[in-house]
């Protein structure tokens, strides 16, 4: 009877299959390293995009002026004084040079109704 016991034991010692406790922390732990790296490098990635999907919204508004003053006034950047001609955003809206739902990329607020360009 002890034989066939002792043989049972060791025959299921050899049929286990899984992993050992440290073969699992070392998992966690490489997969942790992996993230401590990675997880700064994405939001710095996320961070460029906004900044740059911003400036491409501000070079936007800059060429719809520089067109409305093209168009709308001869090209005549000086107006009646020395001063620069001042083209108010919701101008360039209401003359359908810029959409009316303008909005900052990187906050989704509508920023630019009152502020002026050039």
């Amino acid at each position: 009877m002890r034989t066939a016991v002792m043989k049972r034991l060791g025959k299921a010692k050899e049929d286990q299959k899984g992993f050992t406790l440290i073969e699992l922390l070392a998992v966690i732990v490489i997969l942790a390293v992996i993230a401590a790296i990675a997880v700064p490098l994405i939001g710095g990635i996320i961070n460029k995009s906004k900044k740059d999907s911003d400036i491409s919204t501000a070079r936007q508004i800059y060429d719809a002026a520089r067109l409305y003053v093209t168009s709308e006034l001869g090209g005549d950047t000086k107006g009646s004084g020395s001063s620069n001609v001042e083209v108010a955003i919701t101008t360039l809206q209401t003359k359908d040079y810029l959409d009316d739902n303008l909005v900052l990329p990187s906050t989704k607020k509508q920023n630019y109704r009152r502020e002026s360009c050039i």
